[in-house]
């Protein structure tokens, strides 16, 4: 799956994350951020946390992978995403970049996947 695509991760990550029920980020005093040549601020988010560990290498290699359950992620990190501009990098591979979402497109894409689960 790193390999494929960043539009296949993301759809890999839409339904791995309504699956499994959990996100995951790389932590060290807060969230890790990811800026573009812009400075738009993303949070980068993975699926599970192998790919998570894959990407915390080299300068990212004091964070620590952590889960956030998917209710605690809509809760607590899309609010807070929302109030701050920052956008989310959803599977990002090495040097290979996610899809970047706005807060509310990907919490849409999550919802209308829940939608097909009885």
């Amino acid at each position: 799956m790193v390999a494929a695509p960043a539009a296949r991760r993301y759809e890999y990550f839409v339904k791995r994350v309504v699956d499994s029920g959990e996100v995951f980020g790389v932590w060290r005093d807060g969230w890790a951020m990811v800026a573009d040549d812009s400075n738009n601020l993303a949070l980068p988010l993975w699926p599970a946390s192998e790919f998570a560990a894959f990407f915390a290498v080299d300068d990212w290699a004091g964070y620590e992978v952590r889960a956030i359950s998917l209710s605690e992620f809509f809760r607590e990190i899309v609010s807070g995403a929302l109030g701050s501009r920052v956008s989310f990098a959803v599977f990002p591979v090495d040097s290979i970049s996610g899809v970047v979402r706005h807060p509310s497109e990907l919490v849409s894409d999550l919802r209308n996947e829940m939608a097909k689960y009885p």
